[in-house]
């Protein structure tokens, strides 16, 4: 299966934007992905009308990686680009002996072993996952077409959520912390179980299952078949 990124597409306008004015434009990488050097930089100079290229100091492009930096750099004089290369991100390492470099296969590897705060340091912000799908059991559908009960009762009693189709990385198996929004709806906390069965793409084999108790259920209130944004606290 292809591997999952570890930014859901519907969520990176919204992370672009809180960058400043800033667009995204996708190139699905087959397209990519036999260009030379020269052809790479053409693509980006004369199709996309790119002026400026920022790239970290270990960057490689073109076919089989024959691009490097130095490279970038005097093709994009050629055209006319401005290129500037960075300084990788450093980060302390996980036992705290030694910096590490922040890289997505550092995120990825976090993530796998279900080390959400080290993903989240990383990352510079929690990591969240959107499930394309989100389907109450029949318990929870009929709490919600239900009559309120006490808050005591209701703080008590546990419902469940299907949640399917992620469309970003989730991290290993286990049981972890989350906030969630349904379709929109108010932020509410509960528990999610990510059953065992992935195969390092990011992408469950079974059915990730959400906890809430009845109370949260009746605040978020989801469609029956609804969008869930999972954020892990």
């Amino acid at each position: 299966p292809q591997r999952l990124p570890l930014v859901a597409p519907e969520h990176r306008p919204a992370l672009l934007r809180s960058w400043g004015d800033v667009r995204e434009r996708v190139l699905p990488f087959q397209d990519v992905r036999q260009l030379s050097p020269e052809q790479f930089v053409d693509l980006l100079a004369d199709t996309l009308g790119a002026r400026a290229v920022v790239c970290g100091s270990n960057f490689r492009f073109g076919y089989r990686a024959a691009g490097d930096t130095e490279a970038l750099q005097r093709l994009g004089r050629e055209k006319g680009l401005t290129v500037a290369v960075e300084d990788l991100v450093p980060a302390a390492a996980a036992d705290a002996t030694s910096p590490v470099q922040v890289s997505s296969s550092a995120v990825r590897d976090a993530l796998s072993a279900g080390d959400v705060e080290r993903a989240a340091q990383l990352l510079g912000r929690p990591h969240s996952v959107r499930f394309r799908r989100a389907s109450p059991t029949a318990a929870a559908a009929a709490a919600t077409a239900a009559p309120p009960r006490p808050s005591a009762e209701g703080d008590e009693e546990e419902l469940h959520v299907e949640l399917t189709e992620p469309a970003n990385f989730l991290p290993g198996p286990g049981q972890y912390l989350v906030s969630i929004a349904f379709s929109g709806s108010a932020v509410v906390h509960g528990n999610l179980e990510i059953p065992r069965g992935g195969d390092g793409s990011g992408n469950a084999s079974g059915v990730s299952r959400l906890r809430l108790r009845l109370r949260q259920w009746r605040e978020a209130r989801p469609a029956p078949i609804a969008t869930a944004d999972v954020t892990f606290d």
